[in-house]
């Protein structure tokens, strides 16, 4: 019949729009209950129609399909609409109808099936119709007509769609109408649904150009024509272009494709960048924080360049990313497509002489790519700044202040943490990495310039972006770039119908090359492009989209098991690959929940260790995963909820936010006494403010870790200010880092020690007696991270960072001792150890530990024997401080630098009894000094060893595994 062709093509065509494969649509059919022959008036019921479709049938299976399910529905017409809703009792949402949201109606005439094929596109016009509301989101109404014809149109509320939208929906169901008719046995995924005139809401190109200049060209013409104007600020030290060209040049790497860069100096990382791109090397961005197991993992991948063909002149940079095999990704980006991204970036965003762009993205990051070498392509300047100083919140908010940044590129979790700040010099923002919300835009576009832009890695860095505007619509990813395409696909990789969300493939210039060793998913992910004749390629991203009317797009998310937390993009298979590796875990699951903010979090459920072992599964998975792929959520089930077919059933996993909460559920807080009551008012004030800023239900226990309740840095920030807030006292980040529980805040609290101690904090988990290494001259103890991620063996690594500043070396190795004692525990042995400054620091505490009777052992590391010096310190106070913010230090911490200097150069060291090892760095230079570095003056005993390495790179490069066995063998050496 007419209407069963209606009804498969409608069924054609919700499924297209929405790829949903299991469709309820409601069918009104005129019933005229027994007893009422005589009463006048149109009896009509809505009856819901379920049709399920994969899109392999044919049109003419469907048919076949749809005949037999309305001769069934049909047979039911007189059950009311309302009594099915009762019975099915189907989930409601405000202010949408249950069971039914869309409708097609039609009413008999006189068409017969060739009726059905149109002699040209109808132009579907808009009007109004005389009722207060759209009964349902989208209704299909149509007629048949004396003549032949049939005429009607879409129902639709104004409020959440648009007439050009709709209208482009008209033409695409008339497409479907008549393909239907006429290819019946072609199958339905394969049948056009978007007419010629309403591509263009399909598919998207950027602004056409003409190729950009060789990347090498295009960066020395930069360095040329800027040489004297300032390239890289790093505190009181500066290169000029000139300066940066020269030193580019003088390390241009030699033999070999790959260039890794792992040092953690920030010039030097700018420096060693330039010169592999320069010497046409391919560039590989490490984090000399990741673990080892991973950075072994990412050399091991890179193996495969030196085989394939791959060489400098084709490709720019690797870009490392989560992998659905619990392996890491290396996408191969080319030269051509960074010289694409340098030119037209540098000239959108108005990077110019004079511009001061902060480099704030993590080292491994691509956006550290797109900052650094945009920046150096437009004469702008390059603002370096210590990590410490980047941190989400306050430390950021002073750094763009002080530093007077003009342009930043920035993750809206990390601009949202900024609060209301004032930065008149902050003239550009791009905000990247995740979704921008309205809010967040509204706040900061006025009176600047504002950029929302997206990118996956697989296209060098940026494809899209948009500018935004105060009072415009939800902020979008706006239009491509110059050199790129974007169009969105269905599930069929057929343009998706104008309006309907489907998958954003990326086209152009920017493509990468495809994944380093990794063929098959390659062929997946990058496929040909049929509009290029050059042998270009598309990248199927994986994320959600749709072309709005204004044809900007929109972004809507995933649609697979890779989410973005954070920034961080991620595969959920490989968390969960990981978490199974763990001993004793039977099954994992992995997805991401909303945290106190709203914005997502990585949770995770396991199967198979005890209730109480979530914390020692999480610190497991710190020694495979970086830090931001750690789950802020960890519980412990007994089993896992499946679906009748078996499966993990992710929807069910039970809410670990409020699990969090309740210790007598599987949680993750893995302390002993988690759960336990306050024990005083100021930690039921600290609970209430942990409660507040987690978003949980109830109040946590006094011993639950922050962190492992759902807590992560940016969280932190607030924590820290709603608690100065509260008890009316300044609250440092350290030490609620140092401190995760309301029992060791409210600890501190009353003890003063946030004010004149030091912050023990916890850099590895392990077995045994703990170390104990003290910070550097700054204060911070960061120096030791990398050290501790590639530590040897199950050491527990504490650090112990300064709080407020003392009178003498005495009085701080005092308070230390004592901080230590406590936390070390009765009888056990106390391993010391520090670097530079810090090695003079466990020297005195030693000392002090010592005296009280506690077994200690010290190793002390490329620091000699301070001499003092009456008058005068053992430098002058204008290079300490020069030195100090060359390392992107703020004003307080160049104060604390020149403070300790001057305690540690008046401090005379007497007799220590006991031993005490040395650890010399080969490369520094000690003309006429001792072998000991005269330790052997103060300690019983001294044991010397060298290892490779300068004094500033014997923490950060080399063989840091061996370098932590030789200090646990020092260790072990002085056992009484």
């Amino acid at each position: 019949s007419i209407q069963n062709v209606l009804v498969a093509a409608y069924t054609i065509f919700l499924h297209r729009l929405t790829g949903a494969g299991d469709l309820i649509f409601g069918i009104p059919v005129s019933d005229r209950p027994e007893g009422f022959d005589d009463v006048a008036g149109y009896f009509l019921n809505t009856l819901p129609l379920r049709v399920k479709i994969a899109g392999g049938e044919t049109g003419e299976m469907l048919l076949q399909q749809i005949r037999d399910t309305m001769a069934e529905l049909l047979s039911h017409a007189d059950q009311p609409l309302a009594r099915i809703v009762e019975a099915t009792n189907p989930e409601r949402f405000e202010g949408r109808t249950p069971l039914l949201q869309t409708v097609l109606d039609w009413r008999e005439g006189n068409p017969q099936l060739d009726d059905l094929v149109a002699d040209e596109q109808p132009q579907p016009e808009a009007y109004p119709l005389d009722v207060a509301t759209a009964p349902f989101d989208l209704a299909l109404s149509l007629s048949g007509q004396e003549d032949g014809t049939i005429t009607g149109g879409f129902i639709f509320d104004y409020a959440s769609l648009d007439s050009e939208t709709v209208a482009a929906w008209t033409r695409s169901f008339v497409m479907i109408l008549e393909g239907l008719v006429q290819q019946s046995d072609c199958p339905i995924r394969r049948l056009p649904t978007v007419a010629a005139q309403d591509l263009d809401r399909a598919s998207l190109a950027g602004p056409k150009v003409d190729a950009p200049p060789e990347l090498s060209l295009l960066l020395l013409r930069a360095l040329a024509e800027y040489d004297s104007l300032p390239a890289v600020e790093s505190g009181d030290v500066t290169l000029t272009y000139g300066d940066l060209r020269a030193r580019a040049q003088d390390i241009i790497p030699g033999p070999g494709k790959v260039s890794i860069i792992d040092t953690d100096d920030p010039v030097e990382r700018v420096v060693q960048a330039l010169a592999a791109i320069l010497g046409q090397k391919v560039l590989a961005l490490f984090d000399p924080a990741l673990p080892q197991a991973r950075r072994d993992k990412m050399r091991s991948t890179l193996l495969a360049i030196e085989t394939e063909g791959i060489d400098g002149t084709v490709a720019s940079y690797v870009q490392f990313t989560s992998g659905t095999t619990g392996e890491p990704k290396a996408a191969l980006l080319s030269r051509v497509g960074l010289a694409n991204l340098i030119r037209t970036l540098g000239n959108d965003l108005s990077i110019k002489p004079g511009s001061r762009v902060l480099q704030l993205a993590a080292p491994a990051f691509d956006a550290w790519v797109w900052e650094v070498f945009i920046t150096l392509g437009a004469g702008g300047t390059l603002v370096l700044a210590d990590r410490s100083a980047l941190h989400a919140g306050e430390p950021l908010a002073v750094c763009l202040r002080e530093r007077a940044v003009s342009h930043v590129t920035i993750t809206p979790s990390a601009l949202a943490a900024l609060g209301q700040v004032d930065l008149p010099e902050l003239t550009t923002i791009v905000a990247a990495g995740e979704p921008l919300s309205a809010d967040l835009m509204e706040t900061w576009a006025p009176g600047r310039r504002m950029f929302n832009a997206y990118g996956p890695c697989e296209a060098t860095v940026c494809a899209s972006h948009g500018v935004c505007a105060a009072g415009s619509d939800t902020p979008d990813i706006g239009t491509p770039i110059v050199g790129m395409t974007a169009m969105v696909m269905d599930r069929y990789a057929m343009p998706a119908i104008p309006g309907a969300v489907g998958e954003l493939w990326v086209g152009g210039i920017g493509v990468g090359l495809g994944y380093v060793g990794a063929p098959a998913i390659t062929a997946e992910r990058f496929i040909a492009d049929p509009g290029a004749d050059d042998g270009r390629r598309l990248y199927c991203t994986g994320d959600m989209a749709r072309i709005r009317t204004n044809v900007r797009i929109q972004f809507i998310g995933r649609d697979d098991r890779q989410v973005k937390v954070r920034g961080v993009r991620m595969e959920l298979d490989e968390i969960e690959a990981a978490l199974q590796a763990v001993a004793g875990v039977r099954q994992a699951a992995a997805k991401t929940v909303p945290d106190a903010t709203g914005r997502p979090a990585l949770a995770a459920w396991v199967t198979g260790p005890a209730h109480d072992e979530a914390a020692s599964i999480r610190e497991a998975l710190a020694i495979h995963l970086p830090e931001t792929m750690l789950p802020a959520f960890l519980t412990v089930l007994d089993h896992m909820p499946v679906t009748a077919t078996g499966k993990i059933d992710r929807l069910a996993l039970s809410d670990p936010r409020k699990a969090a909460a309740h210790p007598d559920q599987a949680i993750a807080a893995g302390e002993p006494s988690a759960g336990a009551e306050p024990c005083s008012e100021l930690e039921a004030v600290i609970l209430d403010v942990f409660a507040d800023i987690l978003a949980l239900p109830a109040r946590p226990g006094r011993d639950q870790n922050f962190f492992v309740l759902g807590g992560h840095s940016l969280l932190v920030v607030r924590l820290a200010a709603a608690l100065s807030g509260k008890l009316d006292r300044k609250v440092p980040l350290p030490a609620v880092f140092a401190n995760p529980t309301a029992a060791g805040l409210a600890g501190l609290f009353t003890s003063g020690e946030t004010q004149n101690a030091c912050v023990i904090r916890t850099l590895r988990h392990g077995t045994g007696p703990a170390a104990f290494l003290f910070h550097a001259v700054d204060g911070s103890g960061h120096c030791y991270d990398q050290l501790a991620g590639n530590w040897h063996g199950d050491r527990h690594i504490n650090v112990v960072e300064q709080g407020q500043g003392f009178d003498s070396l005495e009085t701080l190795a005092e308070g230390y001792a004592q901080a230590i004692d406590t936390a070390a525990g009765d009888g056990d042995t106390v391993l010391l150890g520090g670097w530079s400054l810090g090695a003079t620091i466990a020297a005195a505490v030693a000392e002090q530990l010592r005296r009280q009777g506690r077994d200690v052992r010290v190793v002390l590391i490329d620091a000699a024997r301070p001499v003092p010096h009456e008058n005068e310190h053992s430098a002058d106070e204008t290079e300490i401080a020069a030195a100090a913010k060359a390392a992107g230090a703020d004003g307080a911490t160049v104060d604390r630098v020149r403070e300790n200097i001057r305690i540690a150069a008046n401090h005379s060291f007497g007799r220590i009894p006991g031993p005490a090892a040395v650890i010399r760095a080969s490369d520094t230079p000690r003309e006429g000094a001792a072998p000991d570095l005269g330790w052997a003056g103060v300690f019983d005993s001294t044991a010397v060893k060298t290892m490779p390495g300068s004094h500033h790179t014997i923490l950060r490069s080399g063989d840091l595994p061996a370098l932590s066995r030789q200090i646990e063998r020092l260790w072990d050496e002085q056992e009484a």
